[in-house]
């Protein structure tokens, strides 16, 4: 009895969390109108690839309604309450708290170690990612795209 709860908790997560995707989606797909279309240039448009997210994110909340359909009978649920979807939500929110203050780098590097090192089952691996991953993104975005990223207090 105790697997079914388990089972219509994470299908309830999983229903949730394809509800909020779809109304962010149609903001984010409103908010595109708003961009102008150009008469010359890019044949596509600036519209096309943040269209193009939008479908993807669409594929996404598809996928998520149809996990929420199925049992998840190998893998039970932590629990049957939200507490896992609540803290998620606070280390979200500390995040986004965080990234001036901090910087990319070390906030990005804090965000990956608490999640990858809560979810994830190999911990050398996931220190190793929550380290590389940052850096990496930082250079790409700082040196080869020249896209500004905050320093934080460390790095300014």
């Amino acid at each position: 009895m105790k697997n079914n709860a388990a089972s219509a908790g994470s299908s309830a997560v999983s229903y949730l969390l394809a509800l909020a995707g779809i109304i962010i989606t149609t903001i984010y797909y409103w908010g595109i109108q708003a961009i102008p279309q150009l008469s010359m240039g890019d044949p596509l448009g600036p519209r096309a690839f943040p269209q193009l997210l939008c479908i993807a994110m669409l594929f996404s909340c598809l996928l998520l309604l149809l996990e929420g359909r199925k049992k998840m009978a190998s893998r039970p649920a932590l629990s049957g309450s939200f507490t896992p979807v609540l803290a998620a939500l606070v280390v979200i929110a500390l995040y986004f708290i965080g990234f001036k203050p901090l910087g990319y780098v070390v906030d990005t590097t804090l965000f990956l170690l608490l999640t990858m090192g809560w979810c994830h089952p190999k911990r050398r691996q996931a220190v190793t990612v929550a380290i590389l991953f940052p850096i990496a993104s930082w250079y790409l975005f700082r040196e080869l795209l020249d896209v500004p990223l905050p320093g934080g207090l460390l790095f300014s």
